[in-house]
């Protein structure tokens, strides 16, 4: 006999939360719960979180945060960031996760956002549920030995580079070269200053803090105006490291952010330089280092891997088109779905002039049709309108999505180097 039973999700109160919480942890494999950390809570509001039960009570749960994430031209938009999706191991398979997903999304309408984004445990998931692949991440790797530069690489010789040992001191510089960093790359979450304390303060490293074995090096221009920086540690530096005298160790870059190719350029050749170390991963790099253009021998930098990055949901996609720069100008209609929450569909004319969005209800038959998870697949580069056409997952007339094709091309891919 099937039995059937009552599928609940809701914003929990905190002793619900601290049952919910154990959940989570044993979806992701954690037997004993970690300490919890005051970041952590300040982080994750309660009107942000969810919990799911059924007749026999809670199996699961999620939380959010608070984010303002970078459009397209150096604006930013409130978002809800969804993180903790778990289900208990003993629980999967009772729609769980449906229910939870459609109120994690409702609170984040209701809280005005104009999109949640995630990062995927699994990439199978999310689609079901509107969300996208708006950046996509590289791993990279270097031979340190075989690293050189053109002569015409830009490298400033008055620059200097400054290693900051105390975490409080090196927020207030990092916070800022990101920020600013962010103007020129969309999707990115522009971290405000509780979440840089959050990075750097813990001793421990763990999926967001960088941990106490992390160099913090600091780019400072013949200015004397600090304008990039790389976090990174020395793997296997040790006797273990040395093998019959020769040295093997390897830089692990974990973020690299600059404002010109000059600091970045700067930082990179630094990191290349580094005594006893022959190897250089990059762990979480965008597809397109500039780098690479200024190498003798490109070919050194080698992906070790590339996947998906940062998950977009649309939720008020009026907002996304008329908040954002276009690589043109043009005018199209768009034609938007969202089965799951038809309030937020619509057919609009987006016209663009001089460099000005506008937007309008059109009746148009002559249209790009887009649901959720296109729509944020090519809000911002990750992937073309015309490669979704060529294979049926957009559609419309040739015109219209050549039109919208060309006003979403952008002079680089879009990219998110913040974990959460």
């Amino acid at each position: 006999m099937t039995r059937t039973t009552t599928v609940t999700a809701w914003a929990p109160t905190d002793t619900e939360w601290a049952v919910t919480t154990r959940y989570i942890y044993d979806a992701f494999g954690v037997p004993e719960e970690p300490e919890k950390k005051e970041l952590e809570t300040k982080l994750r509001p309660a009107d942000r979180r969810v919990a799911v039960a059924d007749d026999e009570g809670i199996f699961g749960g999620c939380f959010a945060y608070d984010f303002r994430l970078s459009l397209p031209g150096g604006t930013a938009c409130q978002v809800g960031g969804l993180a903790g999706v778990g289900i208990s191991p003993v629980a999967q398979g009772r729609g769980g996760l449906r229910a939870m997903m459609h109120t994690h999304l409702q609170q984040s309408i209701d809280l005005g956002d104009t999109a949640s984004v995630l990062m995927a445990s699994e990439s199978g998931i999310y689609q079901r549920y509107g969300y996208g692949v708006a950046t996509e991440m590289v791993r990279w790797q270097l031979n340190t030995q075989l690293f050189a530069l053109f002569e015409s690489a830009p490298v400033s010789s008055e620059g200097k580079i400054s290693l900051l040992h105390n975490r409080s001191e090196a927020i207030a510089v990092l916070a800022g070269i990101h920020t600013k960093y962010c103007e020129n790359r969309a999707m990115e979450v522009v971290r405000d200053e509780l979440w840089w304390r959050y990075m750097l303060e813990p001793a421990d490293a763990d999926w967001v803090a960088i941990g106490k074995n992390k160099f913090v090096a600091v780019h400072y221009n013949n200015e004397k105006v600090a304008d990039g920086y790389a976090l990174y540690s020395i793997g296997d530096n040790s006797d273990s490291g040395f093998t019959h005298g020769n040295a093997n160790s390897t830089v692990v870059l974990t973020e690299i952010c600059a404002h010109t190719i000059e600091s970045e350029i700067s930082l990179f050749s630094y990191l290349t330089t580094l005594p006893w170390c022959r190897q250089l991963v990059w762990e979480l790099g965008p597809v397109d280092p500039p780098l690479r253009h200024y190498m003798t021998d490109p070919r050194q930098l080698w992906q070790q891997s590339r996947v998906d990055m940062l998950w977009l949901r649309p939720l008020d996609v009026k907002r996304l088109l008329t908040e954002r720069s276009y690589g043109c100008d043009g005018r199209v209609v768009i034609d938007y779905n969202d089965a799951q929450f038809p309030q937020l569909s619509g057919r609009w004319l987006l016209t663009v002039e001089s460099g000005k969005p506008r937007l309008q209800v059109s009746a148009s038959e002559h249209y790009v049709a887009l649901g959720p998870s296109d729509f944020a697949t090519v809000y911002a580069g990750t992937t073309r309108v015309a490669e979704l056409a060529s294979v049926a997952k957009v559609t419309g007339d040739s015109e219209s999505i050549a039109t919208l094709d060309r006003m979403l091309l952008a002079d680089r891919p879009p990219f998110n180097s913040t974990r959460f």
